[in-house]
């Protein structure tokens, strides 16, 4: 098979060479307006895959084009970007562009997302004038410019990492089970953005402070099916380009109420031989109270970018790039005078980025390009926490991490004891978390682009591995005599993940009769993952895309000019975190003797210490995510429309749930102790780390030592466990109508929008004890088990409904070089509600009171009203017989007639809602919020930008169906406040 795949190949190539000629063009990029040359602007064929550099005189030479007709693009910082549209039936050499300089001078200037229409898959550019236009501070907030999307709630960057901003695609803004943003991957510069080596239990994205928002010279984000070169993954792609070339000096100073920021950057020219240095270095610092500014985030983020193209006047040039970011900030609370005296919250977002590419134009019959790339991604992430404590009489800390029996001993007498007493009184702790992940990636692939007739030809195979890690000391404490109970947990001992890659795909392109067009996709991607040191040891997937797009309608001099239908279909892997990989250790800490308050308030705790670790399911299989989008495009005049369908479902999402095992263990009450005759001043208590018999012997040596009676007790310890849930499923709808520039009034008109459905449920069978810390009635631990479906809590999903539908309207006068955006945001729909369901119906039913057990006899629809909800397990299972599962209704009703102790403890497993609302739909009527934005230019040096978000400070009602409420929207959560901004740049 493969023989032959290898000798059709060479077949085509031969055929290529014998029947095609090819041609040779050159030509000049000039400046439009001092009519000087244009050194290293990037001149390409991207339909063929060529792309060459302009050399200091602004020539160009591209060989081997085949005949046809073919779009020229040309793109350079700082310039205009331009397509022309050009014949090659011979060669040329006297072919001449101009270029105009990026200003407000120019015609067309985008402040929205654009779609590139000739892309596959769905994908949006976001260019810097857009950038600007918005006064990006976290690069989260161009979301904003989707369709639909909606302006970021949060005014500034201080805020604990949990909380920070993620990208989260095509979300309602629910919890999706934290999988709509773990699944999104941020690359800057192709720098990968994770956080699969945090050890952290939410699944949640990544946390992009500490990119710097004034280097960026463009904004990629794909929602739709990704090309196989992109994995672990599952909802969509944001991919963040630098400045890049030479550049002048750029200055900016921005000031927002909560945020100062000035930014320095500049692109060098190293001589006609030595490439360009691009530098950047960028301050912001970002405070979460005006009226108390001691709160803070800081980003100081310096960029270094080198470019060079090797034989540049050849056929063959050589693209070369460096690139090396820092970020040095983070969170820091220490100066808050509001806080209680010395405590504080520090949180580090150190940064060290490195990427390096290689881009060969080969340009011969059997290859047209070979790219190598490889990226080092660290981070220092390290908090620290300091709190203050009281207590009455001494604390017990246990710091152990073995199996077994230990008493506690204060610190001056023993600092290494198991269990550290800490007297009573006032005290600090700090807790300091030293995580330092890192990420490592190379790729590599190679493209093959022909043109036979009227089918062109992309075929691209490749490679990438990557590795991740943890370098990070894990959690510790800096004093130990105030430690709390912890165990020492080291990321930098835990198993790396290395994943290999290997991908093709394969994309073919037909030119049909009356200018119609044909263009389709088809990829494979297979991933092998191994886990170093691990149980889950290599796991092999793949990932097959589909994409094609026809174009049935062309006929550019008709009114209805354009119509198309596009199609996609793929999966996608999404690789599991650090946290689920790795065994997290947990500890079941029982206390077992409490000999009473010494004269000097000091009480000696022993325990039992059983340790657990996460166990490894062998069953369990990666994350993934399965795409179908379906889009028509249409132009009318000038109006282009654009309205998309899509499914996505989440196939076997990671979820976590305990494991219940028996054990036992020994326990000695104080009336073991009524009977000594050792004085309480001279006893001193000594407990046997394998049996657990606690001994109490004379200090003064006077009276023989004596072991205490104990009392044998059962109960479980806990093991958790990552699995896999069932599949859950988004839906939705996205249309983008632009109306296009009315000349007259320069001013164009755009409406987006979408509708995004979800619904998820958890309905796997998982163990839970709501009562382990707890005795029972006899005082003995409690020991049942409930066998719920899903999750212990009366709802086990969500279904959510969202209508969001935008105006933009820009005018732009390039006479007075100025613009000026409207956005009218809305959201006409916004519905959420909770879930109890199972594959037989409800899981819930109706209670007549909030304290009731027993199911109502006159309501059954836990929907229909104003009812409190109430859960029972399917089963439980008893300490006395693990392997049988007893029905759990049956037999609580028959206890509550027949066994009252019985009822009692059973009733423990019952859940119950808190409210009597708690599954009525949250169904918030329609909003709107109006954002304003202006850019003036004061000639070729100087420009200054103004925003205002939500500058009507709308502070209409809104009304809640969920619990008939009505309130303000100001301070609501779902508008942002009213914020304005100001942004000076000054160019040298």
């Amino acid at each position: 098979m493969k023989k032959s795949l290898l000798l059709c190949f060479l077949f085509l190539c031969i055929i290529e060479s014998a029947y095609c000629q090819f041609y040779t063009i050159s030509g000049k990029l000039l400046d439009k307006k001092h009519q000087t040359p244009i050194e290293y602007a990037t001149i390409s064929i991207s339909d063929l895959g060529l792309a060459v550099t302009s050399d200091i005189e602004g020539k160009f030479t591209i060989k081997n084009i085949p005949a046809g007709f073919f779009e020229l693009n040309i793109s350079i910082l700082g310039y205009e970007k331009k397509a022309f549209k050009i014949q090659v039936d011979k060669n040329k050499n006297d072919l001449l562009f101009y270029l105009a300089e990026d200003n407000l001078l120019l015609n067309e200037i985008v402040v929205t997302a654009e779609k590139k229409v000739e892309d596959l898959t769905t994908a949006y550019t976001i260019e810097r004038a857009a950038l600007d236009q918005i006064q990006v501070l976290n690069i989260t907030e161009i979301a904003a410019l989707l369709p639909g999307g909606q302006t970021s709630k949060k005014t500034h960057l201080a805020g604990v990492r949990g909380a920070a901003d993620s990208f989260n695609l095509r979300s309602n803004g629910g919890s999706e089970l934290g999988l709509s943003s773990f699944g999104t991957v941020v690359e800057v510069d192709g720098v990968r953005i994770s956080n699969n080596s945090q050890f952290i239990k939410e699944v949640k994205g990544a946390d992009t402070r500490n990119i710097a928002s004034n280097n960026i010279e463009s904004v990629e984000v794909i929602t739709g099916v990704p090309s196989v070169e992109h994995g672990d993954l599952s909802n969509g792609m944001i991919r963040i380009n630098s400045k890049k070339g030479k550049s002048p000096l750029n200055i900016e100073l921005s000031t927002k109420p909560n945020t100062k920021s000035i930014a320095i950057d500049k692109g060098f020219l190293l001589g006609k031989k030595w490439g360009i240095l691009n530098t950047s270095f960028e301050h912001t610092k970002s405070n979460s109270d005006i009226a108390s500014p001691y709160t803070t985030y800081v980003r100081n983020n310096l960029s270094l970018i080198y470019s060079k193209v090797f034989n540049p006047y050849r056929n063959n040039p050589l693209n070369f790039s460096l690139g090396l970011t820092g970020n040095v900030g983070g969170y820091n609370s220490k100066g808050d005078p509001d806080a209680f005296v010395d405590t504080y919250t520090k949180e580090r977002d150190n940064a060290l980025r490195l990427n390096m590419k290689l881009d060969w134009l080969i340009n011969k019959p059997w290859i047209t390009k070979l790219e190598f790339s490889g990226t080092l991604n660290y981070s220092d992430l390290q908090s620290e926490k300091k709190e203050n404590k009281d207590s009455n009489t001494s604390t017990a800390a246990i710091h152990t991490s073995e199996s077994g029996y230990f008493i506690g001993s204060l610190y001056d007498i023993n600092p290494n004891a198991e269990i550290i007493l800490i007297p009573g009184g006032y005290w600090y702790t700090t807790r300091r978390e030293d995580s330092k992940p890192l990420l490592f990636t190379a790729k590599m692939k190679a493209n093959w682009v022909r043109k036979f007739g009227d089918v062109t030809n992309r075929f691209m195979l490749g490679s990438d591995f990557n590795r991740t890690t943890n370098l990070g000391k894990g959690i510790y404490y800096t004093d130990m005599r105030y430690a709390p109970t912890w165990r020492e947990y080291k990321y930098s001992d835990q198993s790396a993940v290395n994943n290999l890659a290997l991908f093709a795909e394969n994309e073919v392109a037909f030119l049909l009769p009356s200018e119609t067009s044909l263009k389709a996709s088809i990829g494979l991607r297979s991933d092998l993952t191994y886990i170093s040191k691990s149980e889950y040891g290599t796991i092999n997937s793949l990932s097959p895309r589909v994409s094609a797009k026809y174009i049935f309608w062309n006929r550019p001099k008709n009114t209805l000019s354009l119509m198309s239908l596009r199609a996609g279909f793929g999966d996608a892997v999404k690789l599991p975190s650090s946290y689920i990989l790795n065994p997290t250790p947990t500890y079941q800490d029982r206390l077992v003797f409490t000999p009473g308050t010494t004269a000097e308030n000091t009480t000696y705790y022993a325990y039992n210490t059983m340790p657990s670790t996460t166990i490894y399911n062998p069953n369990l299989k990666w994350q993934r995510s399965r795409l179908i989008e379906l889009e028509f495009n249409a132009r009318i005049g000038q109006v282009d429309i654009s309205l998309l369908a899509y499914n996505s479902k989440t196939i076997a999402p990671y979820a976590d749930a305990a494991l219940y095992t028996p054990y036992s263990y020994k326990f000695t009450d104080q009336t073991a102790l009524d009977n000594n005759l050792i004085p309480e001043a001279n006893r001193s208590y000594a407990i046997d780390k394998t049996t657990g018999i606690v001994t109490v012997s004379d200090l003064t040596g006077n009276l023989p030592s004596q072991q205490l009676a104990y009392k044998e007790r059962n109960t479980f310890k806990t093991n958790s466990y990552y699995y896999n849930e069932s599949d859950f499923s988004k839906r939705g709808l996205e249309w983008v109508i632009n109306f296009g520039k009315i000349p007259s009034i320069h001013t164009s008109f755009q409406v987006d929008g979408s509708y995004n459905y979800y619904k998820g449920l958890k309905t796997k069978l998982i163990a839970y004890s709501p009562s382990l810390s707890q005795n029972m009635a006899d005082g003995n631990p409690y020991k049942y088990i409930g066998l719920y479906e899903g999750t212990d809590e009366v709802a086990n999903g969500s279904l959510s409904k969202k209508i969001t539908n935008n105006l933009s309207i820009s005018t732009h006068i390039p006479a007075i070089r100025l613009i000026v955006s409207l956005r009218l945001e809305s959201c006409l729909y916004d519905y959420k509600q909770k879930l109890s369901e199972s594959s037989t119906g409800s899981r819930g039913f109706v209670i007549d009171n909030r304290s009731d057990y027993i199911p109502s006899n006159s309501e059954t629809n836990i929907y229909k009203g104003d009812y409190f909800v109430a859960l029972y397990p399917l089963y439980y299972v008893s300490l006395d017989d693990m392997n049988t599962k007893i029905p759990f209704k049956e037999k609580f009703l028959w206890a509550k007639d027949n066994d009252s102790a019985l009822f009692n403890e059973l009733a423990r497993m019952v859940v119950r809602s808190n409210v009597n609302y708690y599954f009525k739909p949250t169904d918030i009527s329609a909003y709107f919020s109006a954002n304003l934005n202006v850019t003036k230019e004061l000639g070729d040096h100087v420009s200054i930008s103004f925003l205002a978000n939500n500058f009507f400070n709308n502070v209409a009602k809104v009304k809640n169906k969920q619990n008939n409420s009505e309130y303000s929207l100001f301070g609501s959560g779902y508008l942002p406040e009213f914020y304005y901004g100001l942004t000076l740049r000054i160019k040298l």
